[in-house]
């Protein structure tokens, strides 16, 4: 009897097992407050009274940039993009003087027309032409190096449209003689004459081509207002005095409708050796 009374119980605790769940409930486990092995670390229930605070940014993978930029770095960005936007806001247009040239490589090349001893370019044309640098009412002065393909400082730049000069006056001609300027304007050959210079005097080179000066000065200027309000005659003679004593070598020329200024540095020896000149010009 008491081996049936053992098989009764066995059968119904199978039948209890057949009808129970296969999956069991879940259950909530209290957290652990003791310290985990192999060296871990505690871990407790969060307080709902205490501040939680935001994740550490993760540090960026290998090869990916970080969106973050140091302050000092963004105020230099954002003062150069500023004082690129001023230095350019004046410039349109193309200069075709300085031909191109075909390298060793059998590419293509520009000349470079400012070069400072910091390599900076102040002025360089690529190969599409444009100016990249540097706006109007500027001097930069130097002079040409042996091959006339670069200058160590000395460009003008006066309106929104440039072209470079293929010929500039003779020593020892009549102010009646002295050749047009001949200019390239977009595949047009136009002709223009100089009637007046202006000299600047340059003492520190290095000064003038750091920008901390270089602006045309004043007397540029005034010349040009006393010139146009000249007469024939007057603005004859004075051109023909002036020219007397120039001799020199045109660089870069600005225009503005009918009126010209061209930049240039006397080459020979004599009073104008090294000086810049401001040339003002009119359509003839």
């Amino acid at each position: 009897m008491k081996k049936l009374y053992i098989a009764v119980i066995a059968l119904m605790m199978l039948c209890t097992g057949c009808n129970s769940k296969t999956t069991p409930e879940p259950q909530t486990i209290p957290p652990i407050e003791t310290p985990m092995q192999q060296g871990g670390s505690a871990t407790t229930a969060p307080d709902e009274n205490m501040p939680t605070h935001p994740a550490e940014p993760s540090a960026p993978a290998e090869g990916d940039i970080s969106p973050e930029i140091p302050d000092d770095l963004r105020e230099a960005l954002e003062s150069a993009y500023t004082a690129a936007m001023v230095d350019n806001a004046d410039v349109a247009g193309t200069m075709t003087g300085f031909d191109s040239y075909v390298g060793s490589d059998g590419k293509i090349y520009c000349n470079t027309l400012i070069n400072s001893e910091d390599k900076e370019h102040y002025a360089q044309y690529g190969a599409d032409g444009k100016w990249v640098k540097y706006g109007s009412v500027q001097i930069i002065g130097g002079k040409l190096n042996d091959d006339g393909t670069n200058i160590d400082g000395q460009i003008i730049i006066l309106s929104k449209k440039y072209s470079g000069i293929f010929h500039i006056l003779k020593q020892g001609k009549a102010a009646a003689d002295i050749n047009p300027i001949w200019l390239n304007l977009g595949g047009e050959i136009r002709a223009y004459k100089m009637f007046a210079i202006q000299a600047v005097e340059i003492d520190d080179w290095k000064d003038f081509i750091s920008h901390k000066s270089g602006y045309i000065p004043h007397e540029a200027y005034e010349l040009i207002e006393n010139i146009e309000n000249m007469d024939t005659s007057a603005r004859t003679a004075y051109y023909a005095e002036i020219a007397k004593e120039f001799n020199g070598s045109a660089l870069t020329i600005a225009e503005d409708d009918n009126v010209m200024i061209i930049c240039g540095i006397g080459l020979d020896e004599g009073e104008w050796k090294n000086k810049m000149a401001g040339v003002y010009c009119v359509n003839i």
